[in-house]
């Protein structure tokens, strides 16, 4: 057989034909030898021309060539006799320290040995043992997690046949795994790791413990790996299963968990991320962290929740302590702050780790996972069984601060409504009635209060006017503890100072306000109320404030108030009301006598005033050791006199 002769035998067996000889020769569309002879134009002749990738000529484009390379010939795997065994050992070349060769990868063969391997990795995603052949590449990690349960199958296996193929596999995977396996029972009978070892003791489908800010929680682990970027602190990175809710199904969130290098050994339950199996105390904190999910899920049910909260808060990477009522919405959290999680549907395969067996060696960095938005099922489809796994934070609003968080289910509880407040307000009988009925008749028959227009005017817009410090925002507070709704109070200088700024801040306001049954209240609303004209709309668009002298409420706004409260400047009478009432819920024990309330009630003094001279006595009271009396108040009562005649002169 001469060369060009056995180059083309070669490339056959290499599955590469010369694909003229597919079409037919007597074929009527097929050019005959006369035809040949003539000149085709481009595209005619109706044959099939091979080429072959040559010598490059540039270093980004291939050369491709009419001669087959020279060096082809047949895969040994490919041949009769190597596809006769039950495995192949793959071994390559060590370009590192120790021994000439190592094992690459295995490639299992025998049909009884692949189904044997299917019971093996029951639960793990990725596997078909009925392929024609299995590739598994060192370090073989998922043979180090169930090498026990390999040994088992070894002996309870009564075919000689496939008993024989275990063996086989059991002593390739031995002279592989023995150094490890021994040096991991000498490390678990001492309770400690290495870092080199972690992932002995971190299997891929367990649950793993992870405590943040205090708050225990537990993942269901995906894969794990080590990574050592160039000028980095090596890392071993697990990838876990959570649960989440992003404002309409329940489903998994993957996060990214990592531990830092560290030298010599550590205590296992000293690791910043612990196999949840070797907590001592794990059932009873499983037990907790069911009770928390029980929470989440509850709260997650409804539309949005409003509650009260003491305790730290995420905020990005920030962390702030927030101390009043908040609402808990996950969908106005992504729709207003333009973020959107992704999450995995609540199916059983979700959680199964994943086991390659594939024999290609290239993979795309650029996608490691490919998931997408679950499609939306019942939220009410997770189960008992998987609490334990919910996320400890809820998405948020801080009505307070009047910013989004991420917020701790611990730290939420029930609120304590105020419903003596309204009652106790120091305003004319008839205004008090009159606003209760409004307001509550409202909040009972919202559908029933609209425009013409579906939709367009179920609110109702009360103006309380009045000087300041006269129970104006008190109004506000005590009428929605009376509904139990949330109160959002805010500002004109929170809104912003332009046109676009204001109109997107109140927009946001009132959107949110409107799902969840708000009371807004909007302080200092004169600004927006006037009348337009020239003298108060400066070059920018912006109004410019003026004396309250100079003020009257624009006709368009008049037009949509429904009624509108005046509030007088307070008489003696209401202010000895207000001093008893704050020094009484001050603290026990204050030393006050019903006299002294009448000195009180002399002083000019608003009930803004009022409240804060009582809390400023408290503090000083505090500071003595003493309960309040009449002498702490009328100390600061003649600190602030002078204060104020010093700053009118």
């Amino acid at each position: 057989m001469d060369t060009e002769e056995a180059i083309k035998k070669a490339a056959t067996s290499r599955g590469i034909r010369n694909l003229e000889a597919d079409v037919e020769p007597n074929s009527p569309s097929v050019a005959t030898d006369e035809e040949d002879n003539e000149v085709a134009n481009a595209g005619e002749l109706c044959r099939v021309k091979t080429l072959f990738e040559g010598p490059p000529k540039c270093g980004c484009c291939i050369n491709w060539v009419e001669e087959p390379p020279q060096d082809l010939r047949q895969s040994v795997e490919d041949e009769e006799e190597a596809i006769q065994h039950a495995l192949l050992v793959r071994m390559m070349n060590n370009h590192g320290e120790g021994k000439p060769l190592k094992l690459h990868s295995i490639v299992v063969q025998s049909s009884p040995l692949r189904s044997v391997i299917g019971d093996l990795f029951q639960g793990y995603q990725g596997i078909t043992s009925t392929l024609k052949k299995l590739v598994f590449k060192t370090p073989f990690h998922p043979f180090f997690y169930e090498w026990d349960r390999l040994n088992q199958l070894a002996l309870e296996e009564q075919d000689p046949v496939r008993k024989g193929h275990i063996r086989l596999l059991k002593r390739v995977m031995k002279s592989e795994l023995k150094t490890t396996i021994s040096t991991c029972k000498d490390l678990d009978s001492n309770s400690v790791i290495t870092f080199d070892y972690l992932w002995t003791i971190f299997k891929p489908g367990t649950d793993i413990y992870v405590s943040h800010d205090g708050h225990d929680c537990f993942y269901r682990l995906k894969q794990c790996s080590y990574q050592a970027g160039e000028g980095c602190v090596p890392s071993f990175q697990l990838t876990a299963n959570q649960i989440d809710y992003d404002g309409k199904t329940f489903g998994y969130r993957i996060r990214c968990l990592c531990i830092s290098d560290f030298q010599g050994t550590r205590p296992i339950e000293e690791l910043d991320i612990i196999p949840a199996s070797r907590l001592s105390s794990f059932e009873d904190m499983k037990k907790r962290a069911t009770e928390r999910g029980q929470s989440f899920r509850k709260t997650c049910l409804e539309e949005y929740h409003y509650a009260a909260y003491r305790g730290i808060a995420l905020e990005g990477d920030n962390k702030r302590y927030i101390d009043g009522r908040i609402v808990v919405d996950a969908l106005a959290y992504e729709i207003h702050n333009d973020s959107r999680l992704q999450l995995k549907a609540l199916k059983p395969k979700s959680l199964e780790p994943g086991l390659d067996v594939s024999d290609q060696n290239h993979s795309d960095p650029a996608h490691p996972y490919r998931f997408g938005r679950s499609t939306y099922e019942s939220p009410a489809e997770l189960s008992d069984d998987l609490l334990y796994l919910c996320s400890p934070t809820l998405r948020g609003y801080d009505l307070k601060t009047k910013r989004w968080a991420m917020l701790y289910v611990d730290f939420m509880h029930a609120i304590k409504w105020n419903d003596t407040e309204f009652e106790s307000l120091v305003l004319q009988r008839d205004y008090k009635r009159l606003i209760a009925s409004f307001v509550e008749s409202h909040v009972a028959n919202k559908e029933a209060f609209d425009d013409i227009i579906e939709g367009k005017g179920q609110g109702i817009i009360i103006l309380l006017e009045g000087p300041p410090g006269v129970g104006k925002t008190l109004t506000a507070e005590a009428v929605a503890d009376n509904v139990k709704q949330p109160l959002y109070a805010i500002s004109a200088g929170e809104l912003g100072s332009t046109a676009e700024g204001v109109e997107s801040k109140l927009t946001m306001v009132l959107d949110v306000a409107a799902k969840w049954g708000a009371v807004v209240l909007l302080d200092e609303s004169d600004v927006f109320l006037e009348r337009r004209s020239a003298s108060n709309i400066d070059r920018n668009g912006r109004r410019r404030r003026l004396p309250a002298a100079a003020r009257a409420v624009d006709p368009a706004f008049q037009s949509r108030i429904h009624v509108t409260i005046r509030y007088p400047p307070l008489d003696a009478a209401a202010r000895r009301q207000i001093w008893k009432r704050f020094v009484c819920s001050s603290r026990p024990g204050a030393a006050v006598a019903e006299e002294d309330y009448d000195e009180l009630m002399k002083l000019d003094v608003n009930g803004r005033e009022i409240k804060n001279m009582v809390r400023t006595a408290q503090l000083l009271a505090g500071h003595e050791k003493t309960p309040l009396s009449i002498e702490h108040i009328r100390t600061i009562v003649r600190v602030t006199t002078r204060t104020r005649e010093t700053g009118k002169n």
